[in-house]
């Protein structure tokens, strides 16, 4: 499992790179530095999407995971609107570098797929 989440961290990084790239060679160095802190973001709010997640299922609890869900959104909502008022960044580099989790998730989920149907023995 620990595997799996350091690739889908090593594609989201890969990723935000990337696009952060592209806006420094269009010359637009506050979108390659808003990508760069929305993709660090996103990856945050996966991680800790998901080792919340864990501890949850393990209580079973519903006011647990509603109030883990509820919390979590609003930290993030207060992150996501301190980010885009008080610091000079520009809201396009910041949500392309955001939705740089999208491709490292379906990399990871390429990877995953190719490594079942390999696994698979036609009998």
């Amino acid at each position: 499992m620990i595997s799996k989440m350091l690739k889908q961290y090593a594609f989201v990084a890969v990723a935000t790179a990337a696009i952060a790239l592209i806006f420094m060679a269009t010359g637009k160095e506050r979108a390659a530095l808003s990508c760069l802190l929305g993709g660090t973001l996103a990856t945050l709010v996966q991680y800790f999407s998901i080792t919340l997640s864990k501890a949850v299922l393990e209580k079973k609890s519903v006011a647990i995971a509603l109030g883990v869900i509820v919390f979590k959104y609003a930290i993030f909502g207060i992150i996501l609107w301190l980010a885009l008022s008080s610091i000079a960044l520009d809201p396009m580099g910041f949500f392309a570098g955001f939705l740089s989790l999208i491709p490292g998730l379906y990399f990871v989920g390429v990877i995953e797929l190719g490594h079942r149907q390999r696994d698979v023995r036609i009998v």
